[in-house]
């Protein structure tokens, strides 16, 4: 986005406008106005040098099942092609 844009954009998600809107507004992505307003969104930290990263929870849910495990998959294809007619 050029320089006068993102002042105005950040200008109007001061003043309370959500990125969707804005996004419309100026035919933009929503990324677009995030990148433009990131250090004004709340969970914007600062990089400073030997500060680890913040870990965040991450929660897989994937059933464990041994490498060597012969047990065949659980989805198979179909036996025949289906007709699109009716």
């Amino acid at each position: 986005m050029a320089p006068d844009r993102t002042t105005a954009v950040r200008i109007a998600y001061r003043e309370g406008r959500s990125i969707a809107a804005l996004a419309r507004d100026h035919c933009v992505s929503r990324g677009a106005i995030r990148t433009a307003v990131a250090d004004l969104l709340p969970d914007h930290t600062a990089i400073e040098e030997d500060t680890p990263a913040p870990e965040l929870p991450v929660a897989l849910d994937i059933p464990a099942r041994s490498p060597t495990s012969s047990a065949p998959p659980s989805w198979r294809p179909p036996s025949a092609p289906r007709s699109t007619r009716g």
